[in-house]
């Protein structure tokens, strides 16, 4: 029981930190973009 609740918590860790990363990433590149001048 214990261990699969651990693997569910993992899972749900990975899947937030996907999240995180891919709206981290594309505040970055708005940003990033923005200061380029066109």
């Amino acid at each position: 029981m214990s261990s699969a609740k651990k693997w569910a918590n993992q899972q749900i860790h990975m899947y937030h930190n996907k999240k995180a990363d891919r709206y981290k990433r594309s505040v970055f590149l708005f940003k990033y973009e923005a200061m380029i001048p066109d």
